[in-house]
């Protein structure tokens, strides 16, 4: 929705959705979510902030824990036209707190043959700052008659972690026509270690 001032605003709900801040979490735990984005554009420049407050259950429904998270990030872009380039400036802050504990059945997910506590499937919190830049993210939201490459280079500072870098390259473009297979890599660098994943998406385009 638009807000008075140009100002866009989501909001969006989560009801036991899958939660993948931990590895426990996404095994045996599960999330109810709200967020609230805002975010601006003024020509080239744009701003934009986010909030959310999550609780984290075992799939079994047992409470795990509290979390709230806040992140922020401004750019500009010095082209928009293809191949588009940004560079911005980002950071987000994230609290956790465990209370509870998951039921006797998930002892199995652990080696000692007692459940895991809260505190396993809870992540630590952390505060980052950092820069980037980025090539060809508008590419994703509309259709190339052309193969195009795509990326997202995040160079940051973290509180826990000290100095990482984020990245997110791909590769996307029509097979048939009207429609789009985009092939990505992402690695990203948090409070629960190192995470790389591949994915592979194939989409249709209707209309204009």
């Amino acid at each position: 929705m638009t807000l008075p001032g140009g100002v866009r605003a989501h909001v969006q709900a989560q009801y036991d959705a899958v939660a993948d801040e931990s590895g426990l979490l996404l095994v045996a735990g599960k999330r109810d979510r709200i967020e609230l984005a805002l975010s601006k554009t003024y020509g080239r420049l744009w701003v934009s902030v986010s909030q959310s407050a999550s609780r984290y259950f075992t799939r079994a429904g047992a409470p795990l824990g509290q979390g709230r998270s806040i992140q922020a990030d401004a750019g500009i872009w010095l082209r928009q036209d293809e191949p588009d380039i940004a560079l911005k400036m980002l950071g987000y802050a994230n609290q956790f707190s465990a209370t509870g504990g998951p039921e006797w059945l998930y002892a199995k997910l652990s080696p000692t043959g007692v459940p895991p506590t809260a505190n396993s499937f809870i992540p630590a919190g952390d505060d980052v700052a950092g820069v980037g830049v980025t090539l060809n993210a508008l590419a994703a939201d509309r259709y190339s008659s052309h193969w195009v490459p795509f990326g997202e280079v995040d160079v940051l500072s973290s509180r826990r972690l000290g100095n990482a870098a984020d990245l997110n390259l791909g590769l996307q473009g029509p097979v048939l026509g009207g429609d789009q297979l985009s092939f990505q890599y992402q690695r990203e660098q948090n409070t629960t270690g190192l995470n790389r994943q591949w994915s592979l998406q194939y989409r249709i385009w209707f209309g204009p």
